[in-house]
């Protein structure tokens, strides 16, 4: 159990430290890239594409690498855009309400 703790305090600190990069309204989608729950949340390739289509591609849709490459003038438009920051912002609390839903019971 400690060693899965100390895993999870990495990711968060990886994450944070993307987030630190990034400008602050495009925060929630630096937090959001470190969970694989974004491939599978309604919109969340989609709203990483919309920062940069290009990148996006060039980078095998790995929303990591695309913060992390993207210049800082296309994170700078893409923090200006509402709609765009808004979906990072669902989707960031939506992967949040998915981690704070109650585990399964183990089948029988």
């Amino acid at each position: 159990m400690r060693a899965r703790a100390a895993g999870v305090q990495d990711i968060d600190g990886a994450a944070e430290g993307l987030a630190g990069r990034v400008p602050n309204p495009l925060r929630p989608l630096a937090r959001a890239a470190f969970n694989l729950r974004w491939s599978w949340t309604p919109g969340g390739a989609e709203t990483f594409r919309a920062v940069d289509p290009r990148r996006w591609e060039l980078c095998g849709e790995n929303p990591i690498r695309l913060l992390t490459e993207a210049s800082a003038q296309t994170l700078e438009r893409a923090a200006a855009d509402e709609e765009l920051v808004e979906r990072g912002r669902a989707l960031e609390e939506a992967i949040t309400a998915d981690l704070a839903r109650p585990a399964a019971p183990p089948a029988r």
